[in-house]
């Protein structure tokens, strides 16, 4: 029988065990990950400033200004959630 106890797991196949499934995120899917949602992040502050700069009449740099805080929000809100999904490893370690 494998010692599951040891941190970290040696093995890919502990590491399956450990966590009970077949899937074991990668650190590459985090950057994956990470990419895609600045890029979300972009294009939701790009049409939130453009929506208050031509509906809202603001001027320029506060739309810039609007369109700099929702992407950066966005993004590090998305980052976040999605790597809170991926965490599978909530267990304590015996150290």
């Amino acid at each position: 029988m494998k010692n599951l106890n040891e941190y970290p797991p040696r093995h890919e196949s502990d590491l399956k065990a450990l966590l009970g499934s077949d899937h074991v995120p990668s650190k590459q899917m985090e950057g994956v990950v990470a990419i895609f949602s600045f890029l979300i992040g972009c294009m939701i502050g790009l049409v939130c400033a453009v929506v208050g700069w031509l509906g809202f009449d603001m001027s320029v740099l506060a739309a810039f200004g609007l369109y700099l805080s929702v992407s950066l929000l966005v993004g590090m809100a998305l980052i976040l959630t999605s790597l809170h999904a991926l965490d599978h490893d909530c267990t304590e370690v015996d150290a």
